[in-house]
């Protein structure tokens, strides 16, 4: 009964951490809307609705990538 394990070999990442990284690129670049909105001379009201939208969900995803990371 021999007891000893085989080393593991480095693998590439999963696809967890692929999926969260993901996240993280789309919570970043959402934010690139908020200056684009501001440049095509949507009002001010809707720009700062986009901002209060982006805040929320920007959190909530930050959630999710907690999730699927672990």
């Amino acid at each position: 009964m021999d007891t000893a394990q085989e080393p593991l070999a480095p693998t590439s990442a999963s696809w967890r951490f692929k999926v969260g990284v993901a996240i993280i690129c789309l919570m970043l670049g959402s934010w690139l809307m908020v200056p684009i909105a501001a440049a095509l001379d949507v009002p001010g009201s809707k720009v700062a609705a986009l901002t209060g939208v982006l805040f929320i969900s920007n959190k909530v995803l930050l959630l999710l990538v907690i999730a699927v990371m672990g």
